[in-house]
Protein backbone atom coordinates (compact mmCIF):
# COMPACT_ATOMS: atom_id res chain seq x y z
CA UNK A 1 0.00 0.00 0.00
CA UNK A 2 2.96 2.34 1.08
CA UNK A 3 4.41 1.90 -2.95
CA UNK A 4 1.09 3.06 -4.13
CA UNK A 5 0.87 6.11 -2.66
CA UNK A 6 4.28 7.00 -3.36
CA UNK A 7 3.87 6.37 -7.10
CA UNK A 8 0.82 8.53 -7.20
CA UNK A 9 3.24 11.64 -5.88
CA UNK A 10 4.75 12.70 -9.02
CA UNK A 11 0.59 13.45 -10.01
CA UNK A 12 -0.65 15.04 -6.93
CA UNK A 13 2.35 17.36 -6.74
CA UNK A 14 2.54 18.38 -10.37
CA UNK A 15 -1.48 19.31 -10.60
CA UNK A 16 -0.73 21.09 -7.48
CA UNK A 17 -0.18 25.07 -8.37
CA UNK A 18 0.47 26.38 -4.74
CA UNK A 19 3.07 23.32 -3.92
CA UNK A 20 5.14 23.59 -7.03
CA UNK A 21 5.08 27.86 -6.31
CA UNK A 22 6.15 26.79 -2.65
CA UNK A 23 8.97 24.66 -4.17
CA UNK A 24 9.88 26.84 -7.17
CA UNK A 25 13.84 27.05 -5.78
CA UNK A 26 14.29 23.67 -4.92
CA UNK A 27 16.14 21.27 -7.69
CA UNK A 28 17.19 18.23 -5.83
CA UNK A 29 17.09 14.61 -5.54
CA UNK A 30 16.18 12.82 -2.41
CA UNK A 31 15.70 9.67 -1.37
CA UNK A 32 12.44 8.27 0.49
CA UNK A 33 12.47 4.55 1.78
CA UNK A 34 10.15 2.59 3.85
CA UNK A 35 10.63 -0.99 4.86
CA UNK A 36 10.10 -2.41 1.88
CA UNK A 37 10.99 -0.21 -0.91
CA UNK A 38 12.52 2.74 -1.52
CA UNK A 39 12.09 6.16 -4.24
CA UNK A 40 14.63 8.24 -5.61
CA UNK A 41 12.61 11.42 -6.19
CA UNK A 42 13.96 13.84 -8.59
CA UNK A 43 12.87 17.36 -8.20
CA UNK A 44 13.19 20.36 -10.81
CA UNK A 45 11.75 23.87 -9.69
CA UNK A 46 9.43 22.51 -7.58
CA UNK A 47 7.49 19.24 -9.72
CA UNK A 48 8.21 16.21 -9.45
CA UNK A 49 9.85 15.03 -12.78
CA UNK A 50 11.55 11.99 -11.87
CA UNK A 51 10.54 9.00 -9.77
CA UNK A 52 12.93 6.01 -9.95
CA UNK A 53 12.40 2.66 -7.77
CA UNK A 54 15.33 1.58 -6.51
CA UNK A 55 17.43 0.26 -5.01
CA UNK A 56 19.49 1.90 -7.58
CA UNK A 57 23.54 1.54 -7.30
CA UNK A 58 25.23 4.53 -7.32
CA UNK A 59 22.51 6.65 -7.92
CA UNK A 60 22.60 9.89 -6.02
CA UNK A 61 20.54 11.36 -3.94
CA UNK A 62 20.95 14.36 -1.55
CA UNK A 63 18.85 13.65 1.78
CA UNK A 64 17.04 10.62 2.81
CA UNK A 65 13.91 10.02 4.93
CA UNK A 66 13.28 6.92 5.69
CA UNK A 67 10.59 4.70 8.03
CA UNK A 68 8.66 1.56 8.22
CA UNK A 69 5.28 1.32 6.14
CA UNK A 70 3.66 1.19 9.62
CA UNK A 71 5.02 4.70 10.53
CA UNK A 72 4.41 5.90 6.64
CA UNK A 73 0.56 4.36 6.82
CA UNK A 74 0.14 6.16 10.52
CA UNK A 75 1.75 9.55 9.06
CA UNK A 76 -0.35 9.45 6.20
CA UNK A 77 -3.55 9.26 8.21
CA UNK A 78 -5.95 12.06 7.53
CA UNK A 79 -5.87 12.57 10.94
CA UNK A 80 -2.32 11.50 12.45
CA UNK A 81 -1.75 10.44 16.18
CA UNK A 82 0.44 12.88 18.12
CA UNK A 83 3.86 12.12 17.08
CA UNK A 84 2.93 10.64 13.66
CA UNK A 85 2.18 13.95 12.18
CA UNK A 86 5.52 15.55 11.48
CA UNK A 87 8.39 13.96 10.14
CA UNK A 88 10.19 15.61 12.94
CA UNK A 89 7.56 14.84 15.86
CA UNK A 90 8.41 10.72 13.45
CA UNK A 91 12.20 10.90 14.34
CA UNK A 92 11.90 12.20 17.57
CA UNK A 93 9.94 8.95 18.39
CA UNK A 94 12.60 6.75 16.84
CA UNK A 95 10.14 5.63 14.22
CA UNK A 96 11.93 7.87 11.29
CA UNK A 97 15.40 9.03 10.22
CA UNK A 98 16.61 11.95 8.11
CA UNK A 99 20.04 11.95 6.93
CA UNK A 100 22.42 13.27 4.27
CA UNK A 101 23.07 17.29 3.45
CA UNK A 102 20.10 18.61 5.02
CA UNK A 103 20.66 22.41 3.96
CA UNK A 104 18.44 21.98 0.74
CA UNK A 105 15.36 19.86 2.42
CA UNK A 106 15.76 22.42 5.33
CA UNK A 107 15.73 25.48 3.06
CA UNK A 108 12.36 24.05 1.63
CA UNK A 109 11.10 22.43 4.80
CA UNK A 110 7.49 23.69 4.57
CA UNK A 111 7.42 21.82 0.77
CA UNK A 112 9.29 18.94 1.39
CA UNK A 113 6.95 18.42 4.72
CA UNK A 114 4.01 19.35 2.39
CA UNK A 115 5.22 16.70 -0.48
CA UNK A 116 5.48 14.11 2.18
CA UNK A 117 1.88 14.17 3.82
CA UNK A 118 0.38 14.87 0.65
CA UNK A 119 -0.85 10.77 0.61
CA UNK A 120 -2.91 12.15 3.69
CA UNK A 121 -5.12 13.49 0.74
CA UNK A 122 -5.38 10.90 -1.79
CA UNK A 123 -7.87 8.28 -1.05
CA UNK A 124 -7.01 5.24 0.49
CA UNK A 125 -7.23 2.41 -2.16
Amino acid sequence: MVDNFIKRLPDFVNRDAWLIWRGRHLTTTFLLKSSQAEYFISISEGEIHQLVAGPQLLRPSVFTIKASDGAWLKHWMKFPPSGWHDIFAMVKIGEASIEGDLYPMMSNLRYIKELIALPRKMGRD
